[in-house]
């Protein structure tokens, strides 16, 4: 049977089996490297028969398109169902991404499970969080103290160069004049820089939750080095929880926050709209403003009319979305209409992804 029609009958059985068969033919034995994980997601997906699934889609597309325009009563409900099938079958193409990239990195993480602390350390920054197991979790969160700490101590360093300023040219030769040209005496002139501020929001339902979890860990841990913030999460509403992350470790700060705010359904019309009453008066052109979410808004509002009045005020608004960029604008997902008022937009669902984004704020904090 065709990868086209497994995928259009809703044959798991027969998929399951065709992925086994497809991740042996390319070797799944011997990925041992997270670095490996998009090489063999591609040749598992090519031996189920990505090849024929596109020509496919191709296909439904062409016959979509040229079925839009023909005007006929009854054409217009063929072109309705065809439409509906392509959409669907696009769905299941980007569902079963998902599951064999899954599939291949739960592969990866067994193979290293018994390597060396230094290799499952740089194994788990690679993981999925969403996709981590409970056994690895102390070991994360002590992973995740270390590059907090490496990343502090990176910024004071940055901090103290930017400090001195740059070099004033027209003082130093002014102070250099009795040396005959040479620089004994330097002159650095300092550079004003505003206090920036930071806004985070983060959603805590469903697999988004271990994401944030970890997010706010690292901002947690990085407390004496970050510009000031505010950090809220949400669900179907949202609060602040800068106090709660304040007065507690993060582990009772992010159980008390998911016990107040998590657990709903996602409604980022409201959450907006509750982060924007809290935060009206303290966005401003030093502000960025960090959303961490996967932007599905179970076909409800989207929220983008308040998102525009956030970036309308704010520095920099930056999405993180834990989801491949491959399920975007799928099904519920509004990252196009989100992303469209967004300075930044990123992939954010590992340890590694968490960390670059950190530096890349604590650079801008300078």
């Amino acid at each position: 049977m065709k990868l086209s029609q497994m995928l259009t009958t809703g044959d798991d059985a027969a998929l399951q089996a065709v992925m086994m068969q497809a991740a042996k033919e390319a070797g799944i034995s011997e990925a041992r490297l997270f670095t490996q994980q998009g090489i063999f997601t591609r040749r598992i997906l090519e031996a189920m028969g990505l090849d024929e699934l596109d020509e496919r889609l191709r296909e439904m597309r062409t016959q979509n398109g040229d079925g839009e325009g023909n005007g006929g009563g009854g054409g217009g409900s063929q072109s309705s169902g065809a439409s509906g099938a392509l959409e669907t079958l696009e769905q299941s193409r980007a569902a079963l991404f998902e599951s064999v990239r899954d599939f291949v990195e739960a592969q990866i993480a067994m193979r290293t499970r018994n390597a060396g602390r230094l290799l499952r350390e740089e194994a788990l920054s690679r993981l999925r969080l969403a996709a981590l197991d409970k056994s690895d979790m102390a070991l994360l969160r002590d992973l995740t103290r270390k590059l907090a700490k490496k990343l502090a101590s990176r910024h004071v360093r940055r901090r103290k160069k930017n400090l001195r300023g740059v070099l004033d040219i027209r003082r130093t030769m002014r102070r250099n004049q009795a040396h005959d040209g040479l620089l004994f005496n330097l002159a650095w002139r300092r550079v004003k820089r505003d206090k920036p501020k930071l806004i985070v929001m983060c959603d805590v339902s469903g697999s988004v939750a271990a994401v944030a979890q970890f997010f706010l860990m690292f901002l947690y841990n990085l407390g004496d080095v970050m510009p000031r913030t505010r950090s809220f999460v949400f669900s179907n509403r949202c609060g602040e929880i800068s106090q709660m992350m304040a007065d507690h470790d993060i582990e009772k700060a992010m159980a008390l926050a998911l016990r107040e705010y998590g657990g709903g359904s996602t409604d980022y019309g409201t959450s907006f709209t509750d982060l924007y009453d809290a935060t009206s008066d303290d966005i401003d052109r030093h502000t960025s403003v960090l959303i961490l979410g996967d932007a599905r808004s179970n076909f409800g509002d989207p929220g983008h009319g308040v998102l525009r009045e956030i970036h309308n005020k704010a520095k920099r608004v930056i999405w993180l979305n834990p989801e491949a960029r491959v399920s975007w604008n799928v099904g519920d997902s509004e990252m196009r209409r989100l992303g469209a008022y967004c300075t930044d937009v990123h992939v954010c669902n590992s340890l590694r992804q968490v960390e670059r984004v950190v530096d890349s704020l604590l650079k801008y904090a300078g």
